[in-house]
């Protein structure tokens, strides 16, 4: 709801993937989806400070799906 005013659960059925995902892709930077995207997908820099390094090991850990559910 963040970026289009969807909910994704009254759409739930009636939202083809396609559509879905063409609204997924065009997510503007700063929603939370997006922010926890760059999240995980984070590797360290050359140049990032020890400080920034432990915060985002911190914030992958928090954000990171559970090893143990069944995709």
């Amino acid at each position: 709801m963040q970026a289009y005013g969807l909910d994704l659960i009254d759409a739930q059925n009636t939202l083809h993937w396609k559509k879905f995902n063409a609204l997924l892709n065009g997510l503007p930077s700063d929603t939370k989806f997006a922010e926890v995207l760059k999240i995980r997908s984070y590797k360290p820099q050359k140049g990032d400070s020890k400080k920034y390094k432990e915060g985002m090991k911190r914030l992958k850990k928090e954000y990171a799906l559970p090893k143990d559910f069944d995709y």
